[in-house]
């Protein structure tokens, strides 16, 4: 199966993310797209083991030892919060422009279109 084309542009477009107090409408939206995206994969991978959202929740609460369980409960729970999900953005973004890689890079690694 070889990588679909992802523009890295489409990704994190210039200008997206700064390190700034103010948060852009468009920033918002993006959280929001990921969210839904996010919840979708996670409800579909519950739904083919039998597990509602709910039960995992209560599942992840009930064992408040486990700290794999509970780093994957503050991973989901934090996508909710747009200061997290910022914060992620602006790493990633560091970590982005520290590489220096060529233009189209991550596209290597991109899951491909299947309807193309």
């Amino acid at each position: 199966m070889s990588p679909a084309k992802v523009s890295v542009p489409r990704l994190l477009p210039p200008g997206t993310f700064e390190p700034t107090e103010e948060n852009r409408l468009e920033w918002h939206e993006l959280h929001a797209q990921l969210q839904a995206m996010v919840e979708g994969m996670l409800e579909r991978q519950l739904a083919q083991l039998g597990v509602s959202v709910d039960d995992f929740v209560a599942r992840l609460q009930a064992c408040p030892e486990s700290r794999e369980g509970n780093d994957l409960l503050e991973t989901v729970l934090s996508m909710d919060d747009f200061g997290s999900f910022k914060a992620q953005m602006l790493r990633l973004r560091a970590d982005l422009e520290l590489l220096h890689l060529p233009d189209g890079t991550l596209n290597e690694f991109a899951p491909r279109d299947r309807s193309a």
